[in-house]
């Protein structure tokens, strides 16, 4: 999912499975997020991931490092 806005674009990733997702998904958002910055130069693109069962250790670290939002399925139906 991507939204481009005045100040940016945010692409997402949303999974809805029932396991907690690891660094491979943000490893493929990063790769994606390539492409949409070939085509928007001028704009900064930033991530965030959803999940509905949560992540795994090793994302919640990456992701914090990065500075990349990681929403799970408490946060979205709260």
């Amino acid at each position: 999912m991507a939204s481009i806005g005045e100040n940016g674009c945010l692409l997402g990733e949303y999974k809805w499975t029932t396991r907690p997702i690891g660094v491979d998904i943000l490893k493929q958002l990063a790769e994606k997020s390539k492409t949409v910055q070939r085509l928007l130069p001028e704009k900064p693109i930033h991530l965030a991931i959803f999940a509905r069962s949560g992540f795994l250790l090793a994302l919640y670290e990456q992701a914090h490092e990065e500075n990349i939002p990681l929403v799970d399925l408490s946060e979205i139906i709260a």
